[in-house]
């Protein structure tokens, strides 16, 4: 063998040396919950959500749709449309797309999961009657610190419905005064 076939033919063990390398460096995927949750609708599934917010005195009232648009292996894609009532006018927001991949890194999920707990003080189950139907939900209360105030919300949520809320109620004490709530108020969840 000649001199530039060896140079040549060391390139090419060289670069499937470093690809095979480079493939084990690269991390782990695993299953995204989200992603997970919504592969069970079909498109058309949909969730809304009525939500009054009271700020420094101020009341708006917020309609929040979230709908299944698209479900491949790939992600799920989420449309939410909100229509906000701030003094007696409707302002509706263009609608936003929400992508929801269906694999996360390890890290990735370590990192949700690390967010998800902070602050995360009680957790249980119960039944609640929203949109006209009892559920078996779960809540998760929570309370965060930060500049001084203190935030609190409740949260409950269920499988059966597209994005899982059922309905929240949160609070903020301090410099500025918040108190909101939201709950379904109707869905359509065709399974798969």
């Amino acid at each position: 063998m000649n001199g530039l076939a060896r140079i040549a033919l060391c390139g090419v063990m060289f670069g499937l040396v470093s690809a095979s390398s480079g493939l084990a460096a690269e991390e782990k995927k695993v299953d995204n919950p989200q992603y997970k949750h919504w592969a069970q609708f079909k498109p058309g599934s949909y969730a809304t959500l009525k939500m009054v917010a009271i700020v420094a005195g101020t009341t708006s009232n917020v309609s929040m749709t979230r709908t299944l648009k698209e479900i491949t292996a790939e992600k799920a894609v989420v449309e939410i449309k909100t229509i906000m009532q701030v003094a007696g006018q409707n302002m509706e927001q263009p609608p936003t797309l929400q992508p929801i991949p269906a694999k996360f890194t390890e890290k990735e999920l370590k990192e949700q999961q690390k967010q998800e707990q902070e602050g995360k003080i009680k957790e249980g189950k119960e039944e609640i009657k929203v949109a006209g139907k009892t559920f078996k939900a779960k809540w998760v209360e929570t309370e965060f610190k930060q500049s001084g105030m203190t935030i609190k919300s409740k949260t409950w949520t269920s499988e059966e419905v597209p994005g899982q809320l059922l309905r929240t109620a949160s609070t903020t004490e301090g410099s500025v005064q918040t108190k909101s709530t939201g709950e379904l108020v109707k869905f359509k969840a065709i399974k798969k």
